[in-house]
């Protein structure tokens, strides 16, 4: 056993061990960074999310690199041939959730600047599956890639050929849904939310496709929760790879086919003094070419993708709300059609047979269960016929969960 290395027996490999175990002989951790070194072989990795790429120097392997992130439901994808692979993080916030093949997940909690190895697998292939679980909030995070070494050699993942993407506020990120209590602390907040339990990802995992989402919680298309930091709604901070908006996305190989999206944040906490609203009239005013505009800038970006859009329950309130609504919804089909995006589907949701018992009355684990089939259901009801979203076999990898590997197309 090198320097620095030693067996897992800590609070972050407790929660590794009790999964690990089932196809680990051995898992260490090393906190003094000195496993990976530069004979060891870089693993080329399958992105999926906004990072910024950086490539890390010597004496670290050629082409290691540093993906730094902040969006939720990130995850990176590699594949090898061998018996052991070196994971580097550079993390103390987050969480991530780790699959070798179809195995149970491994849980690696705020790792911190740290390698950990995992050992003694069954001589073959092997497929890495690296989810990020929480929601980063204001700080931002580093994954910084999977590394073999001696006779083990690299396998090419292929990327899916569907591509959805989910846009939105604190469902859309999963909010606490791990934790069935109705008040709950910042902390208790970030430890409970898992983005990979949320609907989204079980959506795509579903149709067999890569996701992406782009979502932070109390976040509205004019105006966040409660009317908090003015500047940094989710359109505003949508073309950036981190949120404090110094780094812009651009990525030409991400062309989802369909955009799911739920932002009403718009119309919850009470109006501030200092905003140019009197009342939520007003804010229903604005909100809907705005919305529009939106949709007609995502259009501008991803120029074959279908929109859905998360709903009000226009049959559950009075009237003359339902007719701003309306009117509402009318605006941001008229915005968006001039703007190219024709694709528009609204999917009015309902919370009949949701307990919301997550933190602040946000939706459970169990509840997005709900929630991602009626989404399939919907899918699945306003389609053409279905088409395979990827070619069988090859070395294209499928999560577990995954159950169909059929992509709808709106109609």
């Amino acid at each position: 056993m090198k320097p620095g290395l030693k067996v897992c027996t800590l609070a972050l490999v407790v929660l590794v061990l009790s999964a690990a175990a089932i196809y680990a002989r051995e898992v260490h951790i090393d906190r003094h960074n000195r496993t990976i070194t530069a004979q060891m072989t870089a693993l080329d990795v399958h992105v999926v999310g906004r990072v910024n790429k950086r490539l890390l120097t010597q004496p670290l392997p050629s082409q290691g690199a540093s993906y730094i992130h902040q969006w939720p439901g990130i995850y990176f994808e590699a594949a090898f041939a061998g018996t052991a692979v070196t994971l580097k993080f550079d993390d103390a916030g987050n969480e991530y959730r780790l699959y070798i093949d179809a195995e149970k997940p491994i849980a690696i909690v705020r790792p911190g600047k740290v390698e950990i190895t995992f050992s003694r697998l069954r001589l073959g292939r092997h497929h890495l599956r690296l989810e990020k679980v929480t929601e980063s909030g204001a700080n931002s995070g580093a994954f910084q890639g999977f590394y073999i070494a001696g006779r083990a050699r690299p396998v090419r993942i292929e990327p899916r050929s569907f591509q959805m993407e989910f846009i939105g506020d604190s469902t859309i990120t999963g909010y606490a849904n791990r934790l069935h209590k109705k008040k709950c602390t910042n902390e208790e907040v970030k430890a409970a939310t898992d983005t990979q339990a949320a609907f989204p990802a079980l959506v795509a995992k579903h149709y067999g496709a890569d996701y992406q989402v782009n979502a932070v919680s109390a976040r509205g298309v004019i105006r966040n929760f409660a009317g908090i930091l003015p500047g940094y709604t989710l359109p505003e901070l949508y073309p950036f790879t981190l949120l404090d908006k110094t780094v812009p996305y651009q990525d030409p190989l991400w062309q989802p086919k369909l955009i799911f999206i739920k932002l009403n944040a718009d119309f919850v906490g009470d109006l501030k003094p200092s905003e140019r609203w009197a009342n939520f009239y007003e804010v229903a005013r604005d909100y809907g070419p705005a919305f529009g505009l939106f949709l007609s800038e995502l259009h501008q970006r991803s120029p074959n993708a279908s929109f859905v859009i998360w709903w009000f329950d226009t049959g559950a309130i009075e009237r003359s709300t339902a007719e701003l609504l309306q009117q509402t919804q009318k605006q941001i089909v008229e915005v968006a059609g001039k703007g190219g995006a024709t694709k528009v589907h609204f999917m009015p949701m309902s919370d009949a047979g949701l307990r919301r018992n997550a933190c602040d009355g946000h939706y459970s684990v169990e509840d997005h269960n709900i929630l991602a089939r009626r989404v399939i259901a919907f899918l699945d009801q306003n389609s053409n016929t279905p088409r395979p979203s990827s070619r069988r076999g090859g070395t294209t990898y499928y999560p577990p969960g995954t159950s169909t590997r059929f992509a709808p197309r709106l109609r």
